[in-house]
């Protein structure tokens, strides 16, 4: 009887061991992002927040991730002194239990963007996805922050894409040469119906007195009325 229970209570607790496991793999990861460093000559801190909320948006994806709260990041900021790199960076993120990290920059001159952003596996410190990408407006950010996102959840999370990238305008094929206008020669305007007009030239030099005799004009063209 004893040896019935026990042999029940092992299948119970092997049952139990190959669960566990799944249940804790089936948890969303942790994801820690950082708002964006910003390069440029005039101040533009609300493209750094900017850039967080469009980023959160689309990082919060149902079942697969959960961000780290904004509170628990801001105490840790508040330790950091100057720029901060990316082991400082990855730092952070293990002490506030991350799984993945989101860190980047956005270098503004001028009217034109370049925005640079990498996906990291925290606990391995390697790159999942590195993302580069310029633009000739300040507008183009959020085509860029859509790509991005879309390419982590393709490489990293599995799903499929979201975001179309719009193609840009192609020049128009130059148009084809006029052709010049076809004119009747003057000799012809004004004839009447069905006659032959003769365009001639000046004298030519009289012709041998062995040959047949020619007209002094020269016929260049006959056209019809």
């Amino acid at each position: 009887m004893k040896s019935a229970i026990s042999t029940a209570l092992l299948s119970v607790l092997l049952v139990l061991a190959t669960i566990v496991p799944d249940a804790k793999a089936a948890e969303p990861a942790r994801v820690l992002i950082i708002p964006f460093d910003i390069n440029a000559q005039q101040k533009f801190e609300f493209l750094r927040e900017g850039t967080y909320d469009m980023l959160s948006a689309r990082m919060a994806i149902e079942g697969k991730t959960v961000l780290v709260d904004r509170d628990e990041l801001d105490q840790q900021l508040a330790t950091v002194t100057g720029p901060m790199d990316e082991e400082q960076a990855l730092a952070i993120a293990a002490e506030l239990q991350a799984a993945y990290l989101l860190y980047g920059s956005l270098t503004l001159f001028g009217e034109t963007v370049s925005t640079d952003a990498r996906f990291i596996d925290v606990s391995g410190q390697k790159p999942l996805v590195v993302f580069s990408q310029t633009g000739d407006k300040h507008g183009d950010i959020i085509e860029h922050i859509d790509l991005f996102s879309d390419q982590v959840k393709q490489e990293v999370f599995g799903l499929q894409s979201t975001t179309v990238q719009r193609a840009k305008p192609t020049a128009a094929a130059p148009a084809p040469p006029k052709q010049p206008a076809q004119t009747t020669p003057p000799a012809a305007i004004g004839a009447p119906a069905g006659a032959v007009a003769i365009i001639v030239e000046a004298d030519r030099p009289p012709v041998a007195a062995n040959r047949s005799k020619r007209f002094k004009e020269r016929i260049t063209g006959i056209t019809s009325a």
